[in-house]
This record gives structure tokens, sequence and C-alpha cells, in this order.
């Protein structure tokens, strides 16, 4: 007999599975439609209406990242916003610019325990910009109010339909037990979720289904576990607070009542509306000792063998130190405040850990306040830092006191306070460390000043002592700011790297290292090596989503302008750099507000938008100049110096720019523009011998690109026709080569000009058409002034006067929101002259009011050589046959020396290859007859077109043959040697067949 062995099997563990969800599919539908639409979408309903269920299971669906961020009773809005940040690792302040651009949903949930006043401020500031890809789900119990001007959808969320209900109510009964029928207990909940599982409850276990006193001892303690640690917990971290429960069926009978959910990956969490009855039931002594252990079980570092999971480093300490906090042990929470001090190193940790030190107060603990008021330093709070010291915040370190008295103007206090940090020297690694950052501080304020000797004495100086590894790096990169001030780009690569490897030798400084990497991107774009600076850039801001320092996330924001700049995305580059200016002054940095209003002034100019450029410059300009910052104030100053020449306002603009171009407080890039500008101003004033090459050779001898279109500017602003054509194409090459769009528009502008400037249309068809769409797509102003009215001039010649009102009427629209006077005067003629007004009229009214004499006698040549004038009484006809007309038949401005073959009916004479060949005044048939046939290269005369054409009578053979061939020997002998090959002789009579580079003038008419 074959006995059978018997296994036995185990008991079934209780697992940690999501409560189930039925229904909703209409609220589904609803919700998904709204996030499709709408940036800002807010849930809202009742407690237990199954909000964050249904969100949950909307975000599983998605097929797009979804990141839920919890709110936790009491907590400031700042703290909610750092863990966003945090959860998406995104710099500070970058939340806007990552929704912008990626396809993301960030769910905030329970947004009702965020402090009621900063609640609706919470969500304006979350809320993704207009047009963004990303969406922001905001779930809470009570629709907050706010502003009617945001894009906002909302859905409240009410009870189950009565079939939905019946579904949940199958779905309890057959994982739990039969518990009587759901009608009645439907009319008592309106079919809210949590209510229909109370009821289930009620009917499976008796009316005291729910109260927590009726528990088994074993579920009752393991159910107030849950509500001390607030966080999902597994059995684990159940039993390292209380080892000697038997958890199996004390989960078990809590999950039959309903009194706790799992969250599908093994933890357990008790619903808000139970938590309370929970931390209740508990005596004052055994509350204290479970938020000690919860303290020591969630405290970083903590070996809980994966009890708590899904909490980083920064999580862990908040619910530490209020664990601490809520058992009566301020000490404690202060202490692990101050212990785990690097961890505010972290993104989004400065926010969490200021919300901590506010629940712990700082006159409980007042070693916190300088905590605090590094925390607000690093954020790049300087305003709220100085009002905290102000208010007796002890213990800050004074090197950090120096450096926000500097950022708030304080120039006197901070400055001297600095030069002792500097005087001091320290033997300990940490005093090393604040002698070197306030060494780099006063190099950087030398240079805000001008002084460019006493910071590079500076920096050189310190790098001879004996330095920690962290000191030397900062050292490094200061006199690598030096060395950027003189242009020297490759020295300030070699500057950054020994910084880099200097960190490398000792304990890395993260935030060091990530301003080292954001600056190497700045230097490498300055060399024009565009898609290493990219590579190196993206980086930086790898590095500047890990850290919480706003110091970083700027320096890396700076880089992106500077890359936005030279691929010529001029829109990009000054809307970062405004944004820059108001997060600097709202949060009271001024010195860096101002450095980034002058660059954005900088901006504006080369954008051409010199309203905009003269506002921010003349702002900045005043403080600066109090604050003795004179590097920073003749920047500005230039700026001011160039919108005169813009303006040609010459007297007021070349002393200026011949002072500022010698000056050596002024960094090197806005010296070598100074000097350019001044070039481009001697030119203005007549003064042209020189002027093309000063302005050339005033650019960095290795940036080609650079010197042709400082050439090319300057040359056309001269005159010299042929000089800035050849400069302009050599730049439209290079800088399509390169990528650069904002040089590629500026250089078709100045090429289709100067092709309209000289009566060739086909050239300056292709160019306009190009050049319009390059300054748009890169957001400048100016030159896309210039190629609308371009382009006005050629639909002219079209006859499609419609088409070219129009391109006249968008240049005048751009010229007069820009402040750009001499091309709203181009416009404004060009237009009364297309829609039959009277020109002078419309120059003498408003538009030339306010403008110099050379201001008008500069809108007259743009109109001239755009051929826009009203009177046009040339005409061009090229080797093709087309006819252009023009205003100025100037022999130089149409390049007839240099062309193959010109026949100048204007002035009567013969250009071919540089030599005026003859002058036809004295010879009427020859004229009559060689006029004849450059009025119509390609076309065949017959003998008797020609006889009727230049004797006015009919053609006889014996009569006029003789004559006829005599005259064309004549012009062919006069052409040159190839002249049979321009004038030929066919079966049905004679053809003028001109090189390509022909033109014929003549009088119009």
């Amino acid at each position: 007999m074959t006995r059978r062995r018997t296994t036995l099997k185990p008991p079934a563990r209780q697992t940690a599975g999501a409560p189930p969800f039925f229904g909703r599919v209409a609220e589904l539908a609803s919700l998904r439609e709204a996030l499709a639409v709408a940036p800002v979408v807010v849930l809202h309903g009742a407690l237990g209406a199954g909000k964050t269920a249904l969100a949950r299971h909307l975000v599983a669906g998605l097929e797009v990242e979804a990141t839920t961020v919890p709110c936790f009773p009491g907590e400031r809005a700042t703290a909610v916003r750092a863990r966003v940040e945090r959860r998406l690792r995104c710099p500070p302040g970058g939340l806007a610019e990552l929704l912008a651009t990626e396809v993301r949903v960030v769910v905030v949930d329970d947004l009702h325990h965020v402090v009621a006043d900063e609640a609706a401020r919470l969500v304006v500031e979350l809320a993704p910009p207009a047009g963004a890809l990303g969406r922001l789900l905001v779930i809470a119990r009570d629709r907050p109010v706010l502003p009617s001007d945001l894009d906002c959808a909302e859905l409240e969320l009410g009870g189950l339909a009565e079939e939905d209900a019946a579904v949940l109510w199958r779905a309890l009964a057959d994982g739990h037990g039969p518990a009587g029928t759901l009608g009645a207990a439907l009319l008592r909940t309106r079919g809210l979720p949590l209510a229909l599982r109370a009821e289930y409850a009620r009917g499976r276990f008796g009316a005291d289904a729910w109260n927590i006193a009726r528990l088994t001892p074993a579920a009752r303690r393991a159910l107030a576990i849950l509500a001390v640690l607030r966080v999902p917990a597994t059995p684990a971290a159940i039993a390292a607070l209380s080892p000697e429960l038997e958890l199996e069926d004390a989960l078990a009978e809590l999950t039959a009542r309903q009194l706790i959910d799992g969250d599908g990956r093994g933890a357990w969490t008790v619903h808000q509306a139970i938590e309370g009855d929970a931390l209740a039931s508990l005596e004052v002594g055994d509350r204290i000792t479970l938020e000690r252990a919860a303290a020591a079980l969630l405290a970083p570092g903590a070996r809980d063998g994966g009890a708590i999971a899904g909490l980083d480093a920064v999580d862990r300490l908040r619910e530490s130190a209020l664990h601490a906090l809520a058992a009566g042990d301020v000490a404690a929470a202060a202490a692990l405040v101050e212990r785990e001090g690097a961890i505010a190193a972290r993104v989004g940790a400065g926010g969490e850990i200021e919300s901590v030190i506010a629940a712990i107060g700082v006159m409980a603990a007042p070693r916190l306040g300088a905590i605090q008021v590094e925390l607000a330093a690093r954020a790049g709070r300087i305003a709220e830092a100085n009002e905290r010291i102000a208010a007796g915040a002890t213990g800050v370190r004074p090197v950090i006191v120096a450096e926000l008295a500097i950022a708030a103007l304080e120039l006197d206090v901070g400055l001297a306070r600095l030069e002792a940090l500097a005087a001091e020297a320290p033997i300990l690694a940490d005093g090393q460390l604040d002698r070197a950052r306030a060494i780099a501080a006063l190099v950087e304020l030398d240079l805000a000043r001008g002084d460019r000797t006493a910071a590079r004495a500076r920096a050189e100086d310190s790098l001879h002592e004996p330095l920690g590894p962290e000191a030397r790096a900062r050292l490094l990169v200061a006199l690598a700011a030096v060395d950027d001030h003189d242009g020297d780009p490759s020295a300030v690569r070699t500057a950054l790297t020994r910084a880099a490897g200097a960190l490398a030798a000792g304990a890395s400084d993260e935030e060091l290292a990530a301003i080292i990497v954001a600056r190497r991107a700045a230097a490498l774009v300055h060399e024009g090596r565009v898609a290493e600076a990219r590579a190196v850039l993206d980086d930086a801001r790898l590095r500047a989503g890990a850290l919480d320092a706003i110091a970083v996330a700027e320096a890396v924001g700076e880089s992106r302008i500077a890359l936005d700049t030279l691929r010529g995305d001029r829109e990009a580059a000054i809307a970062r750099g405004s944004a820059l200016t108001r997060a600097r002054r709202a949060r009271g940095d001024e010195l860096a507000a101002l450095r980034a209003e002058v660059a954005t002034a900088e901006l504006e100019y080369e954008r051409g938008d010199v309203a905009r450029a003269t506002e921010l410059a003349h702002a900045a300009r005043g403080p600066l100049t109090r604050a003795g910052l004179i590097g920073l104030a003749e920047r500005a100053e230039l700026v001011l110096a160039a919108v005169d020449l813009a303006e040609v306002r010459l007297e007021r603009a070349r002393p200026v720019l011949d002072r500022l171009a010698g000056s050596s407080a002024l960094p090197a890039r806005a010296r070598v523009r100074a000097a350019q500008l001044a070039a481009e101003a001697r030119a203005a004033a007549g003064q042209r011998g020189g002027a093309v090459d000063a302005a050339r050779d005033a650019a960095p001898g290795d940036d080609e690109l650079a010197r042709d279109l400082s050439e090319a500017r300057v040359a056309t602003v001269a005159g010299d026709i042929g000089r800035a054509l050849a400069a302009s194409r050599r730049v439209a090459a290079a800088a399509e080569r390169a990528g650069r769009a904002a040089d590629l528009a500026e250089a078709l502008v100045i090429g289709c000009r100067l092709e309209l400037a000289k009566g060739e249309r086909a050239g300056a068809r292709a160019q306009a058409s190009r050049a319009a769409r390059e300054a748009a797509a890169a957001g400048l102003v100016r030159p896309r002034c210039h190629a609308l009215l371009a382009l006005a001039s050629l639909a002219r010649d079209d006859d499609d006067l419609p088409a070219s009102s129009i391109y006249a009427r968008d240049a005048l629209e751009l010229a007069q929101r820009a402040g750009l006077p001499v091309e709203r005067l181009a416009a404004t003629i060009a237009l009364d002259s297309l829609t039959g007004g009277d020109p002078e009229a419309g120059a003498a009214s408003g538009a030339a009011a306010a403008m110099t004499p050379q201001a008008i006698e500069a809108a007259n040549r743009l109109l001239t050589d755009l051929g826009l004038t009203a009177v046009r009484p040339f005409r061009v006809i090229d080797a093709t046959g087309a006819v252009s007309e023009l205003a100025d038949a100037d022999p130089e401005v149409l390049r007839l020396p240099a062309r193959t073959l010109a026949v100048d009916g204007v002035r009567e004479s013969i250009w071919r290859r540089g030599t005026e060949l003859a002058d036809l005044r004295r010879r009427s048939l020859l004229k009559k007859l060689l006029f004849l046939f450059a009025a119509a290269p390609g076309r065949t005369f017959s003998k008797e077109d020609i006889v009727q054409s230049v004797w006015n009578v009919a053609y006889h053979p014996l009569r006029h043959d003789a004559a006829l061939f005599t005259n064309i020997m004549r012009i062919r002998r006069l052409l040159g040697e190839d002249g049979a090959e321009i004038i030929r002789v066919t079966e049905d009579g004679y053809r003028f067949d001109p090189p390509a580079d022909f033109v014929f003038v003549q009088r119009a008419g």
C-alpha cells in the first residue's frame, strides 16, 4: 500500500493590493478631455469621494509620464513647490520651462492641506505657461479661488452611480463575505465610495465595525502605527515599531473592515478620514513612544531594511524631524536639521527644510536662524535673508553676510567685510574656503567697477598661496571671470579645466562643479563651438536639476542666453534675460538684476528694438553710476550711444563711442563693439577713409565671420557697394554653415539692399524673401524692417501694389513699435507713395519731426537703394531683359566699372571690364543702334525693324544695307575682341547676346 505524502499549504499572506476601482467612466472621460484642452485642471469633491483613486486610475492609463506629489497638513506653498521640483528633477524656478517643453502630467494631491492663504498662489506658480505641453492636475476637497485669467478647467466628483455602486458592493462581498443589501446604504452615503465601504463593514461586522475601541488589540495597534507613520508602510515598518504584533491577522482584520488600503506595491496606508480617530485613540505616552520610534525609523541613513520605501533623503529628514517634534523632542528635531545640513544642497530640499524649521520655531531653537538665512541665500532670496539677519539671526557666516550686502547694493558694508575676510590667514579648510569665497566676490566686484588690473592681481596672487582643493577651485573660477572680461575664451576654458581638476583632487563641491561646467559652456559659445557648447550645457542642466542652488540655475541660464544669441534666437535669449532680471529683482538681488538688465538691453539693441534697449539701459545706468560700478555703467552707456547712432544723432554718439572704444573698464567684447560702432559713426559723418578697415580690424582676429559682418555694415554706410556686397556674401555663406541665423539674416538684408541698388532684381528677390523669414525666426526687428521694405519694392516692380502696400505697412508697424526713426520715416514715405498720398507731406508731418537732417538723409538713401522713392527716373535692363526702375543711376552704386559690359544711356558711354571705352554723345547713329540692341537683350531684330527704329523710314536694300553693315561692324570693334560674339548675325537678322552681368541704364520714359 502506497502512502500519500500530504503537503500542508501555508495560509495565504495578506497582500497590500490597491483598493477596488469601479465605474467612473464618464468622469474619466471628462477628466481626460479637460487635460487635453486646459493646462490646469482642478478635481474637487467631498472627503471619501475617491478623488485620489480616480487620478491614480487616470494616470495609469495615460501614455505620458505622470508625477504625483502629496501635500501634508499645515504645509507652506514653498515646501510643496520644492517637492514638485525635486520629483521632476528640474532646477529651482525651472518648472515652467519643463512643463512648456515636455509632455508631462503633474498631480498635486490634497491641496486642502496647504495653508489656506497660499493654496491658490501655489496653483498659479505651478501652472504651465500658455501653449505648454505639460499639464497640472490639482486635487482638493474644495475648489480653490483662482484668478479669473487662469486657463483652468474644473471637475466636481460626487458619488458613484447606482450600477457602479452595486459593482463595488459585490466586489467587497466576494472578497470579504456578504453584508446585506445595497439599497439603504446607497441612500445614506449618496454613493461616496469610502462611505459605501464603511456601510459594507457595518453590514458585515456590525455597527461598531469602524469603532477603533472594538478592534482586536493587534489590529488597533497596527492601525495606530500606520496613522503615526502617515506614509505608505510595509509590514516590516509596522513590525519595527511593534515587534510583538501578529501582523497577518491584524492586517487581515483591518482590510476586511475597510480601515486600511494597500498601494499595490506592498505598503499600507490609512485614509485621512480614519487617521485622526486612530491617533486620538492613543494615550499620550504611547503616542510619544511611537513618534520617537518613527523618527528613528525614518531618519536619513537609518537601516530600515527596506521597511519604508519610496522616500528620498529629503522626505526622510522631513518626516523624521516632524515625528521628533510630535514627540515633544524639539532639541532632537533641531539637531537632526543641523546634522543633515548637506541634504539642503539637493534640489527641492530648501523649501521643505524651511517648512520643518518653521514648524520647530526659531525661538525654540535659535541656532536654526542661521540655517534659515543660508537657505534663503542659496535660493537667491536676498531681501528675505537680509531681513532675517536684521531681525537677529545669529551664527551666520561672515562671508554670507558680506555677499548679501553686496547683492543688495550695500557696497560699503559688504566691501569692508570682504576685505577683512580676505586679509585673514586661516588654517582650517572651512576658513580657507570662506576666504577664497570672499576673494572671488572681490574679483567680481573689481570687474564690475572696471578695475580689471586689481581683479587679476587678486586672483593670481591668491593662487600662489597653499590652499585646499575647493578654495583653489573657487579662485580659479574667479580667474576665469577675469579672462572672460579680457575676451580670451581659450584662457577661460583653461582656468575652468584647472578648477575642475582641483575639485577632483578633494571632496567635491557639487554646486561649484556645476557652475564650472555651465561657465565652460559659455566659453565654448564665445569660441563659436556651438555643438560642443550644447553638449556641455546639457551636462550643466542635468547637474542643476539635482541641486537646490539658484546660483547654479542662473549660471546655466546665462550660458543658454549666450548660446541662443550665437545661434540667432534673439527672441528666446531676450525672454530668458528679461525673466532673469524680474526674478532677481523680486528676490532683492539688485546687483545681479542690474547686470542682467544691461545684458538684456544689449540684446534688445542687437535685435533692433531701440526703444526697449533705451528704456533698460537708461534705467540701469543711474544706479550703477551711483554705486561706482563703472564697468557695468559704461556697458549701459554704450547701448545708449549705439541707439544715438541708430537714430543718426552723430554729434552725441561719436564722442561717447570714441571714448568707450578705448576704455579699459569695459569688457573686451563690449570694447570691440564700441570700436566698430565708432567706425560706423565716422563713415556716417562722411569720414570714410579707413572706416571700413578700422571696423574690420576691431573684431577678434580668429572670428572671420564677425570681421566680415563688421566690414559689410560699415562699408554699406560708407557707400562702398562692392566691398559691402562681397563681405555680406562671405557672411551669408559662413553663417549658413555655422547655424548662426541672426548673422545670416543681417547679411541677406545687406545683400538684397545692395542688389536692389544695383538694379539686379533677380538676386535681390531671393535674398529678401529669405532674409524676412530668417529675421522673423531670429526675432530681429531692424533687419526684418529692411527685408519687408525690399519686398515692397519688388512687389511694386511686379505691379502688385496691394502686396507692396502690405509689406510697407508691416515695416512701418515694426519700426514704430521698436522706435526705429530712420526705418519709420522710410516706411512712411514708401507707404504714401504706394497708396497715392503725398510723400513729401507724410515725411514733413510726424515721421521726420524729431529727426536730425542726417537721419532724414539716411532714410532717403535707404529708399533710394531699395527703389522705393516716389519718382524713379531711371530704368535698368539686365542680360535677361528684366527691367528695374531706380531713383539713382550712380555708376558706382550700379557697379558699372566692375562689370564685363555696361551701357550707360544716361551718360552715353560704354563700360567694358573697368574701362570707359567710348563717349557716344557725338555718335548719334551708332548710339541709337547700340541702345536699340541693349534695350532688348536676346531679341533678334530684322533689317526692317532696325531701319524703321533707327532711321524711321521703310527698309530698302540698296539704300540701307551698306550703312547698317558699317555701323554694326563699328559697334563690334568698339566692344572689343568678342564683339562678334555679342552682336550676332543670324538668318533672321541681328541679335544682342551680352555677358551675364550686363546692364543697360537709361532714363525712364
